[in-house]
This record gives C-alpha cells, structure tokens and sequence, in this order.
C-alpha cells in the first residue's frame, strides 16, 4: 500500500514548491529569449530543472489512470521502500512536470524520448528573469490579424510564415489560434516573435500556459483564524452571520470579545453600534429588485454549479445550439476540438479525469503522520522540512512537518473550486435559509470555466473565447478573478473589443494578490473595473494591490488581521464522489466551515471583485429598461465608494510619497483605496435616483 502512495502522492508534495527551486538552475542560458508584447520585448529565460511532457492522446480512455500517474508508472522503477525517483506533477489533465536536477535532466529526457506512445512533446519551460515562474511553451500562437484581412490573405500569410491554423479563436475579431509546420520547442517562440512584425498582424504571442499557485495560496490554513472560526461556528445562527461582507454587525461584535466566546450570538447588541467596513448589501435589499434580471457570467475555474446554494439562480440559456451549454460552457475540457465542431463542453463541474486527480489527493491529507512522510521521498521531505523552518523561523517537529504538507494538500484541491467559491459570493441563495446568501440573491450565475485544476493557470485562447461565449449570451455582468504578470496584448485587445461594442456591458477583475502598486493583466484593460481587497478592520488587505488603475475596493478577507475574518463561501469538495473509500472527517479540517467542505472561509481579492460583480447587478437590477450605459453606472458605483474610517499604513504613506513625482493619483487614499470602499445601498439608490 505504501508502495502505491508514494507514487500516486509524488506530485502533490512538490506541486507547491516547484516554483520555489534553486534560482541558479533557472538562470543557464543560451542567447536571449522574449516574446513580444506590443512593440516591447519581454524577456525570458529557459529552465532547466523542469521537464514539462505533453500526452499524445488527446483524449484520456476510461478508465484510464491520469496521465501524470501513467508517467510515474514507467519512470519510477519501484525502489527499496516505495519510493519515488523523479518527482511529477499534474498540470491540466495533458500536460506532467518533472523536477530534475541539472545532472540528470538529459538523462529523464532520454527515458521520455522512449515513450513514444504516450508522449506527444517535451516543450520548453520558461520564466522571467529573477522569478521563480513556471510558463510552459507549447507549440501554439494566439494571433489577431487586423479586421480588413480576408480569410484568403490570412492563409497566404501563415503559409508564408510555415504556420497552419488549429483552430479559430473569433473569426469576427479576426483571432486565431496556430502552430508551427516545422518548428517546435524555443523555436516557435521565434515564430511568435517574427509574426508580431507580420503587416496586417495587430499581435501574436505564444498560448502560454502558466503554473499558477495563487488559487490555492488564497485557500491556506491560518492556524489562529481557524481555532476562532472553530469556536464561533459551534454556535452560529445560520451562515449568513459569517458573511461580515454583507453586514460585519454580528461578527465585529463577537470578535470584540476577549476570549471570543461562541455564546456571543446571542448576546444582545451593545450600545454604541461599531465601526462597519462592509457593503452595506443586507439594507440594499430592502427596496430593490436585489439583482433580478440581470445575468453574471462568472469566468474561472471549476464551478460547481450543482451545488445546493448554487442551482436557485443558476443561468439556463435561452436559445440552445451545439455550442452552447444549458448552463454554461467548459472551455478547459480535454475533449477534442472536433466534437460537434465545438471547443470544450457544456459542463463546468469537475470530470471523472479530474476527480482521480484531486480525490488522491484530499485522501491522502488524512493519512497519519508516519504514512504522510514515508510516502515522501527523502528528497522531498528536506525541502518541505525547509519551508516549515523557513516560516515558522524555528525548526520543524515531524508532526508540524506532516501538518505543513497535509495543508499543502487541502489548499491545492479547495483552490481547484476557486471558480465555486467566487460565485457563492456573487449569487448564492440558500434553498433553507441556512446556508449562503449572495450579494446579489436573485441574478442569475452563466458558469463559464477558462482555467485548469491545480496550479495550472488560464490560457489566452480559453480566456478570449469564454469572454465572447459570455458576450453571445448577452449577460449584464463578467466577473473574472483572475489574472497574471504576463504582459497579454491578444486577451487585452480581445476585451477591450467586446468592451467597445457592448456599450453597457460591465466587466469586473480582481486587482491580484502580490501587495504591489502594479495591476497586471487583465487588471490593466481600460474601462473594466479593478477592485482591491480590504479587511474587517478596514484596512487594505495585506496581500492587495493597490495604487493606480485600483478602482475601488470591497472586502476580501484577512486571517492575519486582528479582526481576523475571511470570507464565507461556497466549497467544492462536498460531492460524494470525493469520500468514496473513506469515512467522512468528524471534525472541520483546512479552511473549511462544514465536515465535507461545502462551505469554506477564504481570502482574496478574488472574492473582493465578485463583491462589486454582485453590487453592479442590484444597480443593474433597478435599471429594468437598461437606459444607464457602462460609464455612467460605474461612475455612480465611485460615486457611492468613501474612504471615511479607512486606515492608511505608515507603509503604505511612504509607498506613496516615494511614488507621488510619476503618480496621477491625487491622493494617498485614492492610491491605496481608489475610489472607496462601495456602499451597495447607496449604489442602488443612485440609479433609482437616476432613472427618475
């Protein structure tokens, strides 16, 4: 049995420090690489200590073991003890990444090179300099040629340049998506780089497909918020009560007790009402139409939409073809392009394929200490010894090393549900009254997933073709909490595009969680709305960026605050699917709220940006006749935003101030908070003021 663990668990003890190696082995370079985005060149350095494979098949047969777990099978010899030799990881359901060391990288690629059956590619792995990025180059380009282009001139062009079309992206907007003839590895990233200079190209970059740890970042254990939120749920009323985004009354007034006592929810209200650093929704709805009406397409991750306080306001289209789900569309879906000349499928929720590649893993967060690190390679284990040492600032019992690793696991299947988790904030409603309670109860939720499981990120053609998806279904609202570092000229323009020609379209994006004056993509696009993320206490929370381009800001949770609330939110991991094979916990474990994970308590401007998704839909709401354009409902969406009683860092001043010479932002609150924290009610008042 140990035997088995340690190759089926291999993947998962690295899958979170991958992107932690060694900087020297990133760093080993041949001539300068970069991909080019508008006129500027963005410089890139190949990995050597990485290895990504890519499955040949592009479909898994059932039954089949995941296509990471195929590759453990062949490459691992079983050794003395079970243990693994090559550490691989998941990413998607076709693509496995192996950490190598620089000695034996040549060696594992020629035992790959012998897989002929089952490995289509070994494509490049790249970072930027001085980051620890995992960007993968497979043999694909998102190129947008300019409108004026015929469907004849573009092949001539790509014939010109020994590329061929995979498939369209929008023949409308004139993207596509293609490959090299006769090149592969760093050699189609010139390829990308020399059709960029292309007349009649308006951009081409690689389809990149990025590593990304921050879903399940936001989903970490904090070991204090837990042991807090443990005592109040024992006697909490019904989940709303934890919902302080909505109104922080009841939590604030718990919380202020020393020691926190769960019997505080039934105390009566003290006198003198404190401070309130949240939305003000729950008096929103007192007179409002709270959302109905108005569709919000949330775009990301996993969303399932089958979830008891997800199905009352879940979208059903209106008018049905091959290509367009009942409930939304599956643009990650590993079924290949030619069924029924669609991309993807017309179901969010979680595959049978990734459910063998997640349940493992939940599994084996409840094995004991013992067989948690026995089934880690020595290897492994120093590395995560030296993480737990590295955080905690003093060496690591075995016990606090399993626990280490145990939330490493927990954190990296709840953030696969990321998608889940951002529309419970948005439209949940509870079909009891006891479980959750959306910003906004009665629009409905179009699901439409762009990103991958795990760490594996979003590509620019599964986030241009979900946006125009979204686009066709003629919704009020995106919500996208989502984005990257990664300069993206295509997905920019592709937004800006269904910006322009839908006029009162209102798009939603996360600001990012790197505590940075810098927004990144698709933060950056003109016109959408960027927000930030503030704690109980009303401070900036400490993970959000901020600075200029933030547009405005709503509660994202903070378990490190003193006032140390998350945001209570729908899970994933409550399907029954998930404990076959084993008994259900009896206690709550990770950052759940309920034994199976069907709620959790989470952090994030992730779940700031669907705050103001929900409050654009209860504006929205009011506006029956849709008379407001864009501009004019998010202007008064600013207008309802204040500042009073946020709290500016000394920090955060001095960030300021050594800024203020290149900065257009007139002052520090506006470069910390744009314009304010939102006020729902006011929100919704403002339009009915308006239409009047």
């Amino acid at each position: 049995m140990m035997r088995v663990l340690s190759r089926l668990l291999l993947a998962v003890f690295t899958a979170m420090t991958v992107i932690l190696l060694h900087q020297w082995s990133i760093n080993a370079q041949t001539p300068q690489l970069y991909y080019t985005y508008r006129d500027r060149q963005i410089p890139l350095v190949l990995r050597q200590d990485i290895i990504a494979a890519k499955r040949k098949n592009s479909t898994t047969r059932g039954g089949e073991p995941p296509f990471y777990q195929q590759l453990q099978s062949r490459l691992n010899p079983t050794v003395r003890g079970g243990t693994p030799s090559i550490n691989i990881q998941p990413l998607r359901e076709d693509y496995a990444l192996l950490q190598v060391s620089q000695t034996r990288s040549n060696q594992v690629r020629q035992q790959l090179n012998q897989q002929q059956d089952l490995i289509e590619s070994l494509p490049p792995v790249l970072s930027r300099p001085s980051t620890n990025e995992v960007i993968v180059l497979p043999n694909e380009i998102v190129v947008n040629f300019e409108l004026t282009l015929s469907d004849s001139k573009i092949q001539q062009l790509l014939q010109q340049q020994n590329l061929e079309i995979i498939r369209p992206i929008s023949q409308r907007r004139r993207f596509y998506l293609v490959r090299s003839r006769n090149s592969t590895g760093i050699a189609a990233l010139n390829a990308a780089n020399q059709l960029s200079k292309v007349t009649g190209v308006k951009s081409a970059m690689p389809n990149f497909i990025q590593a990304d740890s921050a879903k399940a970042e936001q989903f970490a254990k904090s070991q204090r918020s837990v042991s807090n939120l443990s005592t109040l749920i024992d006697s909490v009323p019904n989940l709303k009560a934890l919902q302080w985004h909505l109104d922080s009354t009841s939590l604030i007034q718990c919380l202020q007790q020393r020691p926190i006592d769960g019997t505080c929810w039934q105390q009566k209200q003290q006198r003198g009402k404190p401070p309130r650093y949240d939305l003000h929704a729950t008096e929103s709805w007192q007179n409002s139409r709270q959302g109905e009406g108005v569709t919000v397409a949330v775009i990301d991750t996993l969303i399932q939409w089958d979830h008891p306080d997800l199905q009352a306001n879940l979208y059903t289209a209106r008018k049905r073809d091959r290509c367009v789900g009942k409930h939304g569309w599956d643009f990650v879906s590993d079924r290949p392009p030619t069924h029924q000349g669609c991309v993807g499928d017309d179901d969010t929720r979680m595959s049978a394929t990734e459910l063998n590649l997640l349940s493992p893993l939940l599994k084996a967060s409840f094995l004991s200490d013992s067989d948690l690190l026995k089934a880690m390679s020595e290897d492994v284990r120093d590395r995560k010894k030296s993480d737990c040492q590295t955080v905690k600032g003093l060496a690591c019992s075995d016990a606090q090393l399993a626990d280490w690793v145990r939330d490493e696991l927990r954190s990296l299947v709840e953030g696969s549900f990321h998608g889940t988790a951002v529309a419970g904030v948005l439209t949940a409603r509870s079909p009891n009254g006891e479980g959750l309670i959306g910003v906004a109860p009665k629009a409905k939720l179009l699901p439409i997933r762009a990103g991958g499981i795990g760490q594996a990120g979003f590509t620019t053609d599964a986030i241009i073709q979900a946006v125009e998806y979204a686009e066709t279904q003629q919704v009020d609202v995106i919500n996208m909490s989502f984005g990257s570092d990664l300069p993206n000229a295509p997905m920019e323009t592709a937004i800006a595009s269904v910006l322009s020609d839908n006029p009162k379209l209102v798009i939603v994006v996360a600001a990012g969680n790197e505590n940075r004056t810098q927004m990144g993509s698709p933060a950056n696009v003109t016109d959408v709305v960027t927000v930030g993320a503030t704690n109980l206490s009303g401070h900036r929370a400490q993970y959000s960026n901020y600075g200029q381009g933030l547009d405005v800001v709503a509660p994202g949770g903070e378990f490190s605050a003193d006032l140390f609330g998350g945001v209570a939110t729908a899970g994933g991991t409550f399907k029954p699917e998930f404990w076959r094979g084993m008994a259900i916990p009896k206690e709550r474990w990770g950052q759940t709220i309920d034994v199976t994970g069907q709620y959790i308590w989470t952090q994030g401007t992730s779940f700031a940006s669907p705050a103001i998704a929900g409050v654009v839909a209860l504006m929205k709401g009011e506006d029956v006749d849709r008379r407001l354009n864009r501009d004019q409902l998010i202007g008064l969406l600013k207008q309802s935003a204040s500042s009073e009683g946020l709290a500016v860092s000394l920090q955060e001043k001095q960030t300021y101030d050594s800024q203020l010479s290149s900065l257009k932002t007139p002052t520090v609150e506006q470069f910390v908070f744009g314009s304010g924290l939102v006020n729902a009610e006011t929100a919704v008042r403002s339009v009915q003021h308006a239409l009047k």
